[in-house]
């Protein structure tokens, strides 16, 4: 955290609406504006430890109001980056790659804002520059990848991912691109190989790893591995949302729908506005014969997301429908 600030420590320039009272203003004057800057400063540098963004956020700005920094600039565009608010950093990170075109890390930051909001023809344009000045640097045809995974031309990311791993085998994030790339080609056991080769790695056992192994091994029909995958996803994080409902799925599709059910309620019990839980375990409820929990799971899901209204009313319809019919299907009067 805060390399921006290292790289444009002592960079600074006064505010141009500030020029003309600088000629008037005390030393004394000087000195407050100055402690003030550094205050604000310091306070969002903590405050961005402690992932208090909004916080952080206003602390940035109101140094930057004291003194033009380059280094709360960059600060501030780290602080987006690391909120996934990379539209927000971008421009920022834009105008202090006009003054410093020379900083790798800021490139490199670039690439990753415009990941964030998915402008790829940006990365593309940020990699080829920087594979420009230098050419040995593997983020070059990193993003390179990752800019052509985005527009979906997945013959080109495999083949520059294949390039990058061959130069630097031990770079991690090339074999979990590759993998993402073959998994969405339906290449799985091309794919498995890659993504086995990053859980074997040092810190390779991450949650997005054994998420993709996990769906890897679901795709290749090798429920039990991927029920494991997504089990060891849990253990590192046992709110790991993503995880809970592939186990759910899974489970429940294999016939343990009392392991699902609970794992549901679990998950429910933990973190109640987990919309995705209790439409999940309304789909089992209704599997289940127990219309009228589903109905109240649906219920509470719509009230959590009603964003989704439109696309879990069609499940109400489609849940109504059925137990319409069962109920006619016991009615010998047929009404």
């Amino acid at each position: 955290m805060g390399f921006f600030n290292k790289i444009f420590k002592g960079r600074t320039t006064t505010p141009e609406h500030h020029s003309a009272d600088n000629q008037s203003e005390t030393s004394e004057e000087s000195k407050d504006r100055n402690a003030e800057f550094e205050t604000l400063r310091d306070d969002g540098i903590r405050a961005m430890r402690i992932s208090e963004v909004d916080y952080a956020e206003r602390c940035f700005e109101a140094a930057l109001q004291r003194k033009d920094d380059d280094g709360i600039k960059g600060l501030l565009a780290e602080l987006y980056i690391q909120s996934q608010c990379g539209e927000k950093a971008l421009p920022i990170l834009e105008a202090l790659i006009q003054k410093h075109p020379h900083e790798t890390k800021l490139r490199i930051a670039a690439m990753q804002a415009a990941g964030q909001c998915s402008d790829w023809d940006r990365m593309e344009t940020e990699a080829s520059e920087l594979q420009r000045q230098e050419p040995d640097n593997p983020n070059a045809l990193y993003f390179q990848a990752q800019a052509a995974y985005g527009k979906g031309n997945d013959i080109a990311a495999v083949a520059l991912l294949t390039q990058l791993s061959k130069d630097h085998p031990d770079l991690k994030q090339p074999y979990l691109l590759r993998a993402k790339t073959l998994y969405r080609m339906q290449q799985y056991g091309e794919a498995l190989k890659d993504i086995e080769t990053v859980v074997g790695m040092k810190d390779g056992k991450d949650e997005e790893s054994l998420l993709l192994q996990g769906d890897i091994l679901n795709a290749m029909g090798l429920t039990n591995k991927a029920l494991q995958s997504y089990e060891e996803v849990n253990a590192l994080d046992p709110f790991n949302r993503e995880a809970i409902i592939k186990r759910g799925a899974l489970l429940a599709g294999t016939g343990h729908n009392d392991k699902a059910l609970s794992l549901y309620n679990d998950a429910i019990e933990l973190q109640p506005d987990f919309a995705q839980a209790y439409k999940a375990r309304g789909g089992l409820r209704l599997k289940l014969h127990d219309e009228a929990g589903a109905a109240d799971d649906l219920k509470k899901a719509l009230e959590l997301r009603p964003e989704e209204g439109h696309r879990i009313n069609g499940e109400y319809s489609t849940l109504q429908n059925e137990m319409n019919a069962r109920y006619r299907a016991n009615n010998p009067f047929n009404f």
